[in-house]
């Protein structure tokens, strides 16, 4: 539950959301949906994916069926006004979370068949305080519940807090509060159910039942019902009455060789010991498939890992087990985070953190990771072990919020909020910045000439010029169209000169295929105290207008 409030915080505040919503063109709709496609792509229990305006109209859909994800077309989008979720989520305030109750997904106002249990989430979308819609997401619950009712000693049963019944072990689905069918507990546990229903929590000598409210929160009170098995009650009997006969016969033969006795070991309690170990090395088996985990030692030395790690990193066992973790990391990654971790687990402290990783082909990919010191019972420190979630396909959603999809580079909302960050470092504590603001000299001829995808592959080109032209401390964007933005923390004007006309160089020397060379202008200007962002930029542009009107390929300083 809280992973999906999380993601609906974000979708909510996603700046394609806040694009398309100020400004519904074309192009923001196409990255809208591609965003929501990516998001349900990678959650599998995402049923649906909508973005509802505030006139109840579905603006942008996802769904998944028969395991397609698909993006629902402009034609068949639905006026949902009228729907309970979007009058009941329309009136929260903002980042306040609305939850349905779990029932059957329905089409055009008919239970799908087969059946198709959902649980409903959505959040209402606010900018600048006004009301703008609604994002809701459905989860597929079909997974969920059934393996709560799969267990072999017990019978399980779901209902409401009504009584009404959802499933039960070794039955089709019942889902009376749906199906017009009048079955309630008190069908199957007569005795109990009022008591059951009374209370949050609820046990006998074989029963035992929760209320799900504090997880779900949806006021329904679903409770979750476990009964023991009667052949399972008969067969611990058995086992109870067996193990007392060989303690009495063992306490009557006491002076028997134990040899002897050895003989009488009931091969039943062997079998159960065997059941019980194959069970253990299953539940293991699990772990080892899908819990990402690494243990080393005081040296770093890697001396376990899981499975799940070996897959996502792409490295075999064998070339893990006896090497370090330098093996995936990222060249990209502050070493300042290393040290801090380092730091953090000598001294015997947990810690926690995200951190981006790199697998054997290269390939990046994101741990949340939680390492924790192994101690021997005399305290001290014999080794680290690293239990890992793997969140690349939220990272890569976060990306493509703030990356230009053509020149992957950081985009216009990236450039502007790191603008205010700067503008926020200077005021507080004094750190100067400067901005380069480039144009591409008679770019539209580039266009008109070669065509527009020869046109795309300069300005991807030319990202990359930008790039290894920089510093990591720098921050690299498309502006706009055939304009790029770079901003210089802790950069005077005149260094920031010299750092444009050592790009304005290295474009000038660049081949750049069939358009063969192009030419750059640029503005140099650095940031005063109480100017806006957008003085501050008209700055740079003035400065860089004045580079195309001296004849092009220049820098000039404001």
């Amino acid at each position: 539950m809280k992973r999906y409030v999380l993601l609906l915080n974000t979708f909510s505040k996603n700046s394609l959301l806040i694009d398309y919503i100020e400004n519904p063109a074309f192009h923001n709709k196409e990255h809208l949906d591609a965003f929501f496609l990516a998001s349900v792509e990678s959650t599998f229990n995402l049923m649906q994916l909508r973005y509802i305006d505030e006139k109840g109209v579905e603006r942008s859909r996802v769904d998944r069926k028969s395991g397609r994800v698909f993006i629902v077309p402009e034609n068949k989008l639905q006026d949902k006004s009228d729907s309970y979720y979007f009058k009941e989520s329309a009136k929260l305030p903002e980042n306040s979370i609305w939850k349905s109750k779990v029932d059957l997904n329905r089409e055009h106002g008919k239970i799908e068949i087969p059946l198709n249990p959902t649980f409903r989430m959505a959040t209402p979308v606010y900018i600048n305080g006004n009301f703008k819609g609604i994002v809701i997401v459905n989860l597929m619950m079909s997974n969920v519940l059934n393996n709560l009712v799969k267990a072999d000693n017990f019978d399980v049963f779901i209902c409401d807090g009504k009584g009404r019944m959802l499933l039960t072990t070794g039955e089709n689905q019942i889902w009376s509060g749906y199906l017009n069918k009048h079955v309630t507990l008190k069908n199957y546990l007569p005795e109990y159910a009022d008591k059951i229903l009374a209370n949050d929590v609820f046990s006998t000598e074989n029963l035992y039942s929760f209320n799900l409210e504090p997880q779900i929160q949806n006021g329904e009170n679903i409770r979750l019902v476990f009964k023991t098995k009667q052949e399972y009650i008969l067969e611990t009997r058995a086992d109870n009455t067996y193990a007392a006969f060989i303690i009495a016969l063992t306490t009557l033969a006491v002076s028997i060789p134990l040899a002897w006795i050895a003989a009488f070991i009931p091969s039943r309690l062997q079998t159960k010991l065997t059941e019980t170990n194959r069970s253990l090395r299953e539940f293991m088996n699990i772990l080892d498939r899908y819990v990402i985990t690494t243990s080393t030692d005081v040296n770093q030395i890697i001396t376990r890992v899981s499975l799940a790690f070996s897959r996502i990193s792409g490295y075999s066992r064998e070339e893990l087990i006896g090497n370090t973790n330098k093996l995936i990391r990222h060249p990209e990654n502050d070493p300042a985070i290393y040290k801090e971790l380092w730091e953090t687990i000598q001294c015997g402290d947990v810690w926690q953190g995200e951190l981006r990783c790199q697998d054997k082909h290269g390939n990046t990919f994101w741990l949340r990771k939680i390492i924790s010191p192994d101690l021997n019972e005399k305290g001290e420190i014999i080794g680290y072990t690293s239990i890992d979630y793997d969140f690349t396909a939220i990272k890569q959603i976060e990306e493509m919020s703030v990356t230009d999809q053509l020149t992957k580079i950081s985009n216009r909302r990236w450039l502007d909020a790191s603008l205010k960050k700067e503008m926020v470092r200077f005021e507080r504590y004094g750190h100067d910045f400067s901005v380069i603001l480039l144009d591409i000299d008679h770019f539209k001829n580039v266009n008109d000439n070669f065509g527009h995808a020869e046109g795309d592959s300069v300005l991807i080109q030319l990202a990359a010029i930008l790039k290894s032209s920089t510093r990591a401390s720098d921050t690299v964007g498309r502006w706009g169209g055939e304009e790029f933005l770079i901003i210089a923390p802790e950069t005077l004007k005149d260094d920031c000169f010299v750092l444009a006309e050592k790009i304005r160089h290295a474009v000038e020397d660049h081949d750049f295929g069939a358009v063969g060379h192009v030419t750059v202008s640029l503005g140099v200007a650095q940031y005063e105290s109480g100017s806006t962002a957008a003085h501050f930029i008209i700055n740079a542009d003035n400065a860089l207008y004045r580079a195309k009107q001296g004849g092009r390929n220049r820098t000039e300083k404001a």
